[in-house]
C-alpha cells in the first residue's frame, strides 16, 4: 500500500509539473519608438536594443511578445501589470523601488535645448521659471519636477517639443546631446535655430531592461541570471554601444 501511495504521489507531481510547463506564461514586453535603439521598420520592432533584448530572453528561454506604445502608456503598463518587461527605461532614484532592474542597455547624458539666437543669460533661477516641454512620465520630467521646475509643458512625443520651441510656445526641452540631428531629420523639421544650451546637473542616466514590480520572483531571477551569463561577451561590448553613433537619436525616458 505504501509503495502504491509513493508511486501515486510521484505521478501527481509529474502531472502538475507538466501542466505548469505547458501553461508557461508569455512575457509581455512594452517599449516606445526611440530611434535608433528601438523602432518599427516594415511593421517589425527592430533596433540594437531590441536585438539585445531578444538575445537576453532567448538565453533565459522565455517566450515573449513585444508591443510598441507611446511612452506614457508603456510606462503605466509596466507599473501596473504582472510579468511585464519594459525597455529602454532610465533608472532614476524616483523609479528605483518601482521596478525589478534586469540589466543595463547604455548610459547617456542629457541637456536642455533652446533657440540658438536667445541672448539671455542662462541662470538656474531663469531655467526654473522657464516653460519647458517634457514627455509625460519621462525621467527628465520626474527630475525637473523634483528640482522645483514650475512650468513644465507635458507632451506625448519629442516632435511636439521641437515644434513648440520653434514656435516659441516653450523656452526649452530636454534631450540627449547625441540625439538632436537625427531627430530633426526623422521629423523633417528645420532645427538650425536650436542648440544645446545647458547640461542638466544630474549623473549620466543609464537605460535598462526592467520588469514590473509584481513580476514573479522566479522569472526575474531567471532573466537576471541570463543577463549575467551574457554580460562578458555580449553586453560589455554590446551591439547597442557599437550601433548608436554620436550623431544618433536617443530619447531618454
Amino acid at each position: 500500500m505504501y509503495r502504491v501511495l509513493v508511486i501515486f504521489t510521484i505521478y501527481i507531481s509529474w502531472l502538475f509539473s507538466s501542466f505548469a510547463q505547458g501553461k508557461e506564461q508569455t512575457v509581455r514586453v512594452v517599449t516606445e519608438s526611440a530611434f535608433p535603439l528601438q523602432y518599427q521598420e516594415d511593421g517589425t520592432i527592430v533596433g540594437p536594443a531590441t536585438e539585445l533584448l531578444e538575445a537576453l530572453l532567448k538565453e533565459a528561454k522565455v517566450s515573449y511578445q513585444i508591443e510598441m506604445q507611446p511612452w506614457a502608456r508603456a510606462y503605466q503598463s509596466a507599473l501596473t501589470n504582472k510579468n511585464t518587461l519594459i525597455y529602454s527605461i532610465a533608472r532614476t532614484p524616483e523609479r528605483e523601488q518601482k521596478f525589478h532592474w534586469l540589466g543595463e542597455v547604455m548610459s547617456l547624458d542629457y541637456y536642455l535645448f533652446g533657440l540658438a539666437g536667445d541672448s539671455e543669460e542662462i541662470t538656474e533661477q531663469a531655467l526654473i521659471d522657464a516653460r519647458i516641454g517634457v514627455i509625460r512620465d519621462s525621467a527628465t520630467s520626474e527630475y525637473l519636477t523634483s528640482q522645483g521646475y514650475k512650468n513644465l509643458q507635458v507632451v506625448s512625443h519629442p516632435k511636439q517639443s521641437i515644434k513648440m520651441l520653434l514656435s516659441e510656445r516653450i523656452n526649452y526641452f530636454p534631450a540627449n546631446i547625441a540625439s538632436f540631428n537625427v531627430s530633426c531629420r526623422n521629423f523633417e523639421l528645420d532645427c538650425d535655430k536650436i542648440k544645446a544650451i545647458y547640461k542638466l546637473k544630474i549623473p549620466a542616466t543609464k537605460l535598462y531592461f526592467a520588469f514590473s514590480k509584481s513580476t514573479e520572483k522566479a522569472l526575474v531571477d531567471k532573466v537576471k541570471l541570463a543577463y549575467k551569463k551574457m554580460q562578458p561577451s555580449y553586453v560589455n561590448q554590446s551591439l547597442v554601444l557599437k550601433s548608436v553613433k554620436p550623431s544618433s537619436a536617443v530619447t531618454i525616458n
